[in-house]
């Protein structure tokens, strides 16, 4: 009995981490130009391909431009007019 169920237990594991697997190679590779590709380049800081929750964290201290750790209209129009100057300077 219980080596029915450890057998049981280790088959539904491997099925489950096999289409966990499955799942993470199926995952297209999409590249991005223009506004998304400048905006994902400049703040993927270590380049690996991922914005982590620390890099989200700098991008979100830059544009809270008054500290008050909310953003509001005014702080989300001054940041994208400043990344569309950086992307017509480019």
């Amino acid at each position: 009995m219980k080596q029915t169920m450890i057998i049981s237990l280790v088959s539904l594991f491997l099925l489950c981490t096999s289409s966990i697997s499955a799942k993470k190679t199926k995952r297209k590779t999409i590249r991005l130009g223009g506004r998304q590709g400048a905006f994902f380049k400049k703040y993927d800081l270590n380049k690996d391909g991922k914005i982590s929750q620390s890099e989200y964290m700098s991008l979100f201290r830059k544009i809270d431009l008054d500290k008050d750790k909310n953003l509001d209209l005014y702080e989300l129009s001054q940041y994208q007019k400043k990344m569309q100057a950086e992307l017509k300077n480019r």
